[in-house]
């Protein structure tokens, strides 16, 4: 299998790992009023403007600790008024 379609099946299974590691969350008050989806190389967080900043911190943390690789798993997150500008 070429390099390319492997680190693709990676990065999928690696942001479906932080999506299931992060879903307890809203439930538990952490991440309260957040929706998430995700699509390829990316996932979304809906939260309401209030509560985004004070999101963003913990969800971060909990998705670059979801899987051990040998280089650090960095996550960018942006907080915007819509998903074009994210």
């Amino acid at each position: 299998m070429p390099a390319m379609p492997a680190m693709l099946a990676m990065l999928a299974m690696t942001i479906k790992l932080a999506m299931l590691a992060t879903a307890p969350a809203p439930r538990e008050g952490g991440l309260a009023g957040a929706d998430a989806a995700h699509g390829p190389r990316r996932a979304v967080f809906e939260a309401p403007p209030d509560r985004a900043e004070a999101i963003s911190g913990p969800l971060k943390a909990e998705m670059e600790q979801v899987y051990t690789l040998s280089v650090p798993l960095v996550v960018d997150i942006d907080i915007a008024g819509n998903w074009a500008d994210a």
